[in-house]
């Protein structure tokens, strides 16, 4: 299984610990962790002062210490995360991989799944659900 995670995932799998979820739904699965959601990461790793981001500081530093055990070699690339992963879902569908999208965002889930393709969200800060 590929799974596309968005920024808001990562920081919530990391913050809630539930990276174990992945290994009970999938078994065997890969991240496809596009550049964007990296510098989102990054960007967010950084903030300061008192903002409501502020405090997913450390887990976004800790999704990225992660994700730097996974890829040897992260890039990083200004842009927006959201429409990235819609222009790689839809090379990835035409191309009939499996893969899934996995977000926190309600309005990408919604755009996403009216092209038919799966959903992987957050429920309850316990578990992982698809939709």
């Amino acid at each position: 299984m590929l799974i596309i995670p968005d920024t808001n995932f990562l920081i919530y799998i990391t913050k809630y610990k539930l990276w174990h979820e992945l290994d009970r739904l999938y078994g065997k699965y890969k991240f496809l962790i596009l550049p964007e959601v990296i510098y989102e990461l990054d960007k967010l790793s950084k903030k300061t002062g008192k903002d409501k981001k502020i405090k997913n500081k450390e887990f976004a530093l800790l999704a990225l210490e992660l994700i730097n055990k996974l890829e040897k070699k992260i890039k990083k690339k200004k842009g927006y995360a959201d429409k990235s992963i819609f222009k790689t879902a839809s090379m990835l569908k035409k191309n009939n991989k499996n893969f899934i999208i996995a977000t926190m965002d309600r309005a990408i889930a919604r755009k996403i799944k009216k092209q038919g393709i799966r959903i992987l969200i957050i429920r309850q800060k316990k578990y992982l659900k698809e939709v």
